[in-house]
């Protein structure tokens, strides 16, 4: 660990681009410019910024007030200036003192340490960084903003998102002697990591450290926020226990939000901020995320959402980051469709036809060509006559939400058929048939469908021969399911790459159960019935590949009406 004089930037008072509410920055906090504001307005003679503004001095209860008074302040400020000019001037004026407060090392103390209480101005000049890692350039100057200002930080996977939140957070554990520092992870497996990977990295004192979960008793989690500082929990958690009222939120510092791309709506990251900011107004956040948002809007939901003021954006091809990336190889494989995928998918748009015609005779969907429509402008097209629609008859009314749902749901099938293969495209309409998915009217329409039960009927003789015996194996994952079946062509190019693969780096695996292997390979799917196909196509592989299917925690009911159980949280940890 190494101690560092805290940067005298001129972050405090300059105004954010990104809109938030006002925080007060450490330096704020100390009260560190109340007393020079005087001083440096003696020497300055700004005669066309005379305002009330700049006569007076630059109180710290007026920075931690709020966004409001700072808002007409400044609109008065502006309409004095009848040139540019003089308004460049004055903004350069006021820079100056800006800076010259700021590169005044001297610390002075102000009177608003009332304001936020517990702060230990012995050690608060200083903070620590850990120099047992290598510095990296980009981690130092994250950090250094991070503890002055709330933080959003994009940075990719792998990159020490962690780290930056660890030292963050033994700086606070130092500067309040009594404050309660929160870490929130979406779940508990995520929770048990940063715990470890923390401690690691700062060595927080773990009598101090506690992690909390759901399962434990309130009772003892009331007596572990009494006698402990450092928690790390879900959100879900920290909500239930400020509305219990068993965190005394007074006393939180610091809050740091891992994924806070989640921040949004009413999820419990937002709903922990509001209850805290019920009891004080000024705490510092770190929130971490590899992937902020899906566009614009959803991330200026996050930074208003976690009142964020800085935002400390990276990407794989920042110049500081970039040294730090490992080299990857991205191979694009196009893989054929095969002649068996390429006639039912021409089955299933002359089923589609029919439905499709029907919406856009109604007016409600401008192509009548199932090809080049998506599900998703389905969806769209749906919302929006449900909006505009001005029919007061409701059985048409019905008869066009009825044709939007069945044809909503046989392109969710054509992407399952395009995407995964035979096997998920034909449990998923199976399903549809059998009432597990979809709607009544959806399985009363596909049942009268003479050409649709035609292409169920020559995919069931061929995934489901009268012993069970293809579906059995390839959803239970049996090992050795039978290679007459065929989902997609794809599936067989991935078999090829990993055998491929195996056989290159762990020749005598073959040979040997016992052989360690020197090598993984994760492969991604997004469907499950897809990932237990995969696994069942490779299983058969073994002692060569041993396979192991990682998915979600929930159950799922499938076609014939049975489940398949998720892996807990305790068994991904694991």
């Amino acid at each position: 660990m190494k101690k560092f004089k805290l940067p005298a930037t001129n972050q405090a008072n300059q105004s954010q681009s990104i809109k938030s509410t006002n925080q007060a920055t450490i330096l704020d906090t100390w009260g560190y410019f109340k007393k020079q504001s005087s001083e440096i307005n003696e020497k300055k003679d700004c005669k066309k910024y005379n305002t009330e503004a700049q006569q007076s001095q630059i109180q710290c209860e007026k920075i931690i007030q709020g966004n409001e008074n700072e808002v007409d302040g400044g609109e008065e400020i502006f309409n004095l200036f009848t040139d540019d000019n003089d308004l460049v001037k004055a903004v350069e004026n006021t820079e100056s003192v800006e800076q010259e407060v700021y590169l005044d090392t001297r610390f002075k103390q102000g009177s608003c340490h009332e304001v936020i209480p517990g702060f230990d101005e012995n050690i608060g000049s200083t903070y620590i960084y850990p120099i047992n890692y290598p510095i990296r350039d980009y981690q130092f100057n994250i950090v250094r903003k991070a503890l002055l200002e709330n933080t959003l930080v994009v940075l990719p996977t792998g990159l020490g998102k962690t780290f930056l939140a660890s030292v963050v957070m033994y700086n606070f554990y130092r500067w309040y002697p009594k404050g309660k520092l929160i870490f929130m992870a979406p779940t508990k497996p995520l929770v048990a990591q940063q715990i470890e990977a923390c401690y690691k990295i700062t060595g927080i004192p773990q009598v101090d450290t506690v992690e909390m979960t759901g399962i434990m008793a309130p009772v003892k989690r009331e007596l572990l926020w009494k006698t402990k500082r450092v928690f790390f929990l879900t959100p879900q958690v920290f909500q239930n226990d400020l509305g219990r009222g068993s965190c005394f939120a007074p006393d939180v510092v610091c809050l740091v939000f891992d994924e806070a791309h989640r921040a949004l709506g009413n999820h419990a990251y937002c709903q922990v901020v509001k209850e805290v900011m019920r009891y004080r107004s000024n705490f510092r956040v770190l929130a971490l995320s590899a992937t902020p948002g899906s566009d614009m809007k959803a991330v200026q939901q996050v930074i208003s959402n976690l009142l964020i003021s800085h935002v400390e954006v990276r990407t794989e091809e920042s110049i500081d980051i970039c040294k730090y990336v490992h080299h990857r190889n991205i191979e694009k494989i196009v893989v054929p469709m095969s002649m068996q995928l390429n006639k039912t998918k021409v089955l299933l748009l002359q089923v589609l036809q029919v439905a499709v015609k029907r919406l856009h005779s109604k007016k409600v969907i401008w192509h009548e060509e199932p090809e080049k429509l998506s599900r998703f402008q389905l969806i769209k097209a749906r919302e929006q006559w449900r909006k505009n629609s001005a029919i007061s008859d409701r059985q048409i009314a019905g008869v066009i939400e009825g044709d939007f749902g069945l044809c909503i749901s046989l392109y969710y099938a054509y992407e399952l058929l395009l995407q995964h293969g035979l096997l998920s495209f034909y449990n998923f309409l199976k399903g549809v048939l059998s009432g597990v998915k979809g709607t009544p009217l959806c399985r009363k329409e596909l049942s009268q469908n003479i050409a649709f039960m035609d292409m169920m009927e020559e995919l069931h003789s061929e995934i489901e021969p009268e012993d069970g015996e293809t579906k059995q194996r390839l959803l239970k994952s049996i090992p050795k399911p039978l290679s007459s079946f065929n989902s997609h062509p794809k599936l067989l190019k991935l078999e090829e790459i990993v055998l491929e693969h195996f056989r290159r780096f762990c020749p005598n695996s073959s040979k040997s159960v016992q052989t360690p292997l020197n090598t993984r390979v994760m492969i991604f799917s997004q469907y499950r019935d897809s990932v237990q196909e995969i696994t069942a196509l490779l299983s058969k592989h073994e002692p060569l590949i041993k396979v192991m299917s990682f998915i979600g925690q929930g159950n799922k009911e499938t076609a014939g009406g049975k489940n398949t159980k998720g892996l807990s949280q305790k068994e991904q940890f694991e």
